[in-house]
């Protein structure tokens, strides 16, 4: 597997969908091993482990998700390569943000394919971001919560139902 570091506009994208979310969703956040600062939004979590901070995603927290983000990818690919291209990141609001939900979801895949060469990966910040912000952009595609809740026998697929229901109403 390769890897390279991701483009800072990849990264603003990534920020810009966690910010931007719909005002009925919870506010989305992570658990940390950071010490709190001004500027992680932090405040402390009753969830036992070595997690003991919680992150908000907040106005003005941007260029923390960010940098963690960056931190991630260049620690995987130092891992890999024995490189190390971590920057100072600074959020901005992306060239484009008209980005898809499907698009959205290809960038969360690009960067864990970037980010996902460390040992510590699977339990990683910036790993619960990805699912977090994969788990929201998933509840935003058209039809998401149409499909069945439990698939029994007797559940059929929407596909297989819209067929039945055609050729019932042409008579077949």
């Amino acid at each position: 597997m390769s890897a390279f570091m991701v483009d800072p506009e990849h990264i603003h994208v990534l920020v810009w969908a966690a910010v931007h979310s719909k005002p009925t969703e919870p506010e989305l956040h992570t658990y940390t091993r950071d010490e709190p600062t001004p500027y992680n939004a932090v405040e402390e979590s009753g969830w036992s482990g070595e997690w003991n901070v919680r992150r908000l995603r907040k106005h003005l927290t941007e260029t923390a998700y960010g940098q963690f983000l960056v931190d991630a990818n260049a620690a995987s690919v130092n891992r890999r390569y024995d490189e190390d291209h971590a920057y100072i990141y600074e959020y901005r609001t992306p060239t484009h943000t008209q980005w898809q939900p499907v698009e959205i979801l290809n960038a969360i895949n690009c960067f864990e394919y970037q980010a996902c060469e460390v040992e510590d990966w699977a339990s990683s910040e910036a790993k619960q971001f990805c699912d977090r912000l994969r788990r929201r952009i998933e509840e935003r595609l058209p039809n998401a919560s149409n499909g069945p809740w439990e698939i029994r026998p007797d559940v059929e697929p929407a596909t297989v139902r819209a067929r039945r229901e055609a050729q019932a109403r042409m008579g077949l």
